[in-house]
């Protein structure tokens, strides 16, 4: 294991607190307790709207990055509803807005120079 990454290629996940301070948000990441805080006991991970600007990130210990990304994805919907911002033409904004919050809740650094590698 190198860098929080496990043998099955998942990465440990950073719990905290995350503010997009330029859109007046705040994410919590927290750990995933089953069967409570409204999760399923067979979900491994998910998203919920607290309201107020606020969104909770809940996962395992251990969680792969597309399922992080999904996640993510939703808290991107629920700041875009709040802040009326059409997805489908913000495509880049959004996807910078969605490489950052999956960035720290993995503990990696985004990519922030638009520059395909």
């Amino acid at each position: 294991m190198s860098r929080g990454i496990n043998k099955f290629g998942q990465f440990r996940v950073r719990f905290g607190t995350i503010d997009v301070p330029h859109l007046g948000y705040t994410v919590r990441v927290k750990r995933l307790r089953r069967g409570v805080d409204g999760a399923d006991p067979g979900w491994i991970a998910y998203a919920k709207d607290v309201g107020g600007g606020v969104a909770e990130l809940y996962f395992n210990e251990w969680c792969s990055p597309p399922t992080v990304a999904h996640e993510v994805v939703h808290v991107v919907q629920y700041i875009c509803r709040r802040k009326s911002i059409a997805m489908v033409k913000e495509m880049e904004h959004v996807a910078y807005l969605t490489d950052y919050l999956t960035a720290k809740v993995l503990g990696y650094r985004p990519d922030t120079t638009g520059v395909v590698r």
